[in-house]
C-alpha cells in the first residue's frame, strides 16, 4: 500500500506537469509569495526539459508500482527510486544556494529529500518481508542472504553427525524446516529469525572478541562460541539460543527417521536414547524422567541406580 500510493502520487504529479507546467509554476510561484519573499521562477516555453522531467515521473511510478509486486525480490528498485529523487532534491539545493532562491527550488528539495528518507528504510522493512512464491503462498526467505548460511552453521553445530539419534540437521532439512516455519508465522517470526542469524553472526565481536563472524570461524571455535551463548550467566543471552533449540527440537523429533531411530512408532517427547528408552518400548519417556535416571547411573551403585531407572520409568509412564 505504502508504494503503489506513492506510485499513485508519481503518476498524478507528472500529468500535472505535463499538462499545466507553466500553470504549477504559477501555482508554486503564489506559494512562495504567501509563505515568504522569494523571487517568482520564469515560465518557459521550451518543452524540452519537460519532456525530460515528464519521462522521469513515469519512471518513478514504474519502480515504485513494480516493486508493491514483490516488495521483498524487487526491494533494490527502491534504490534506483531513492538515487534519482536524491540527485532531484540536492540538484535544486544547488540551485537554490547558487543560482537564485526560488521558492520552487526549496520545495523540490524538501519534498523529494522527504521521499528519500522514506524510500531508504521502505528498502530495509522490505528485506524483512517473507517473500511470495508463484502461487501467492510464502517461500522460504533468505535465498540470496547470509541469514541461511548462519542458521545452518548453527544448526549443524547443535544437531552434528552421529549425535541424536544419528542423523545431522542437514540429514532431516531442519534449517529448511525453521525457515518454512517462520513464513507460516508471519513477518514478524521471519525477521526474528532472521535477526537472529545476524546476532550470531556478529556477536563474535562482543562475545569472542574477535572481527571474524560466525560463519568464518573454525569448527571448535564455533562450537566453543554456540556453548558460550547456551551456558552464558546472562539469562537474555541464554534464553536466544534455548528458544532456538526449542523450536529446532519440534521439527527434528517430527522426522520419521529421527523416530524411527529412537524406536517409536508414534512422536516422543523430545529425548535422546538412554534407559528409559532401552528399557522400554511401550510408552513415550519424559526427557525429564530420563535425565534423572541417567544421572543416577552415572554416581549409584549398580543395583541402586536400577531401582532409580525403574522408579523413574514409572513416573515416565504416568
Amino acid at each position: 500500500l505504502f508504494l503503489r500510493g506513492w506510485s499513485i502520487m508519481f503518476a498524478c504529479v507528472g500529468a500535472i506537469f505535463v499538462l499545466a507546467p507553466n500553470g504549477t509554476i504559477r501555482a508554486i510561484n503564489g506559494l512562495g509569495a504567501w509563505m515568504g519573499d522569494f523571487p517568482p521562477a520564469p515560465e518557459s516555453e521550451l518543452r524540452f526539459w519537460l519532456s525530460l522531467g515528464f519521462a522521469y515521473m513515469v519512471l518513478v511510478t514504474v519502480l515504485a508500482w513494480v516493486a508493491s509486486n514483490d516488495p521483498y525480490r524487487r526491494r533494490g528498485l527502491l534504490l534506483i527510486l531513492a538515487s534519482g529523487k536524491a540527485a532531484s532534491s540536492l540538484s535544486c539545493l544547488a540551485f537554490y544556494l547558487w543560482t537564485e532562491p526560488s521558492f520552487i527550488y526549496l520545495l523540490n528539495f524538501l519534498v523529494d529529500g522527504s521521499i528519500v528518507l522514506q524510500m531508504v528504510p521502505a528498502w530495509a522493512a522490505a528485506g524483512l518481508l517473507a517473500p511470495k512464491s508463484e502461487s501467492g503462498g510464502p517461500t522460504i526467505p533468505g535465498h540470496d542472504a547470509r541469514e541461511r548460511r548462519v542458521m545452518r552453521l548453527a544448526l549443524g553445530h547443535m544437531y552434528p553427525a552421529g549425535g541424536r539419534a544419528g542423523l545431522s540437521a542437514a540429514d532431516v532439512h531442519l534449517e529448511e524446516s525453521l525457515w518454512n516455519y517462520a513464513a507460516t508465522q508471519g513477518p514478524a517470526v521471519v525477521a526474528g529469525f532472521r535477526a537472529l542469524a545476524w546476532i550470531l553472526e556478529w556477536g563474535t565481536i562482543l562475545f569472542a572478541r574477535t572481527l571474524t563472524p560466525f560463519s568464518g570461524l573454525p569448527d571448535r571455535d564455533a562450537e566453543r562460541y554456540l556453548s558460550g551463548w547456551l551456558e552464558s550467566p546472562w539469562y537474555p543471552r541464554r534464553m536466544v539460543l534455548f528458544q532456538l533449540r526449542f523450536i529446532a527440537d519440534m521439527h527434528y523429533f517430527a522426522d520419521a527417521r529421527v523416530k524411527a531411530n529412537l524406536g517409536y512408532a508414534a512422536a516422543p517427547l523430545p529425548a535422546e536414547t538412554g534407559p528409559l528408552a532401552e528399557n522400554s518400548r511401550d510408552f513415550a519417556p519424559s526427557v525429564w524422567a530420563w535425565k534423572s535416571a541417567a544421572h543416577a547411573a552415572k554416581r549409584a551403585p549398580k543395583k541402586a541406580a536400577k531401582t532409580l531407572t525403574a522408579r523413574a520409568a514409572k513416573g515416565g509412564a504416568r
